[in-house]
């Protein structure tokens, strides 16, 4: 299996024998399109309204391949079955994160 990372970092996947598995990005970032609209004004700081629209820059399916996208793109495109997500994150013993525990599917 491929893995194809359209996030703009590396993915840092624990396997289940404790190994770190880096997925460096493929230098293509799927984002959904935002919009953004001022509600009002609060002591100088601007109170906005963010939409979210259709997905840029996501490939087409490919055999043998999993994308790993930002949950956002992933909830945009739930027809797709070939998208994945960090899974839960793991910290070190002073609370950086280390990486996440898996892949998942939304």
């Amino acid at each position: 299996m491929l893995f194809v990372s359209l996030v703009p970092h590396v993915v840092s996947v624990v396997r289940q024998d404790g190994s770190i598995f880096d997925i460096k990005p493929s230098g293509t970032v799927a984002r959904c399109a935002q919009t953004e609209e001022t509600v009002t004004v609060i002591d100088d700081i601007r109170i906005t309204r963010q939409t979210f629209g259709e997905v840029t820059d996501l490939p087409e399916r490919r055999e043998g391949t999993r994308f790993i996208v930002s949950r956002m793109v992933a909830a945009a495109a739930a027809d797709r079955d070939d998208l994945l997500i960090p899974g839960p994150l793991v910290r070190d013993s002073d609370g950086t994160v280390i990486g996440c525990l898996g892949l998942s599917v939304l």
